[in-house]
């Protein structure tokens, strides 16, 4: 089975060298490397021809620049694996990840959800799926219930390897022009998913930048303004969902996200559309929720800016 590795490039040449190095050196072989160069403006199109000229597994594609989105679905649509890896550009995976991914292909699945570490300045942190086991086959209730239980209903897409005829012929392109494009299509990765496996490994190490485009505070109204839309169409669509237990999980959640993105933005005057108060509080995930949200209701400008 083959394994497309699809990397979306702008602007990173310091850090280029390393991801790529990661994605040559892999200890499994079938696998092809799709580098998108989106218009960078620095060293990053030499960087990519370099290496395609040393390397026959690479594909390099020089595009005008449309954003991480475009980029991502340019290499969906170039890539000829299996299934697809997506891997950005400034972070790396450690060199035996497609060996293992490809131990658990074997279960054919639509999605193999992995694990990460998370390497700021001065600590790391790791996402890892402790509510899951390896050798078994979850339904997308089963997976979506069990990660929101425990906390671990991760957004990040490059975590996760995906079949690639259960991303086109579900139409799961990535929304262009907006921030946050990975919570944008996380939920409709997963409901329409029908097998689903874990992986527990730490293969993404996902190195968080301070000047990463989520940190800069000028971007902060776009930022709220694209959350707040993929929030209210989270609503549309779990309204949609039959059944009654998914649905109480996902509002839930949905629940929280609007709540922490409140706070991250310091945002105490408004709601996504369709979300008012009385469904944050009415579909708090538990306790602790309740009384978080409680306390963001009575007190919206004390709780932003704690």
């Amino acid at each position: 089975m083959k394994i497309s590795i699809v990397v979306p490039i702008y602007n990173v040449e310091k850090e280029l060298e390393r991801c790529i190095e990661s994605l040559i050196n892999q200890t499994y072989k079938d696998i092809e490397i799709i580098l998108v160069d989106d218009g960078s403006k620095d060293n990053c199109p030499m960087i990519c021809d370099k290496y395609m000229a040393k390397d026959n597994r690479i594909k390099v594609i020089h595009k005008e620049n449309g954003g991480l989105s475009d980029a991502r679905n340019t290499g969906i649509n170039n890539s000829t694996g299996d299934y697809i890896l997506f891997v950005d550009s400034d972070d790396y995976i450690l060199l035996d990840t497609c060996e293992k991914f490809a131990f658990h292909i074997t279960y054919n699945v639509d999605i193999i959800v992995g694990e990460a570490k998370l390497i700021y300045e001065r600590k790391e942190e790791h996402q890892k799926h402790n509510a899951l086991k390896e050798d078994v086959i979850y339904t997308n209730k089963e997976y979506i219930i069990a990660s929101i239980n425990n906390n671990e209903f991760y957004a990040p897409i490059c975590y996760n390897l995906y079949k690639k005829s259960f991303l086109t012929s579900n139409n799961l392109y990535f929304k262009k022009g907006i921030l946050h494009e990975d919570m944008e299509i996380l939920l409709k990765l997963f409901l329409s998913a029908k097998k689903i496996n874990c992986m527990k490994y730490e293969f993404y190490q996902y190195v968080i930048r301070e000047n990463s485009i989520n940190n800069k505070k000028k971007d902060f109204s776009k930022n709220i303004e694209d959350s707040f839309e993929i929030y209210k169409q989270w609503k549309i669509d779990i309204e949609k969902i039959k059944d009654k237990e998914l649905t109480k999980k996902l509002n839930g959640v949905l629940s929280k996200y609007v709540i922490t993105t409140c706070r991250r933005f310091k945002v105490s005057s408004i709601l996504p559309d369709g979300i008012d108060f009385h469904f944050l509080l009415r579909n708090t995930l538990n306790i602790k929720e309740f009384v978080k949200t409680l306390f963001f209701v009575c007190f919206r400008k004390i709780y932003v800016n704690l």
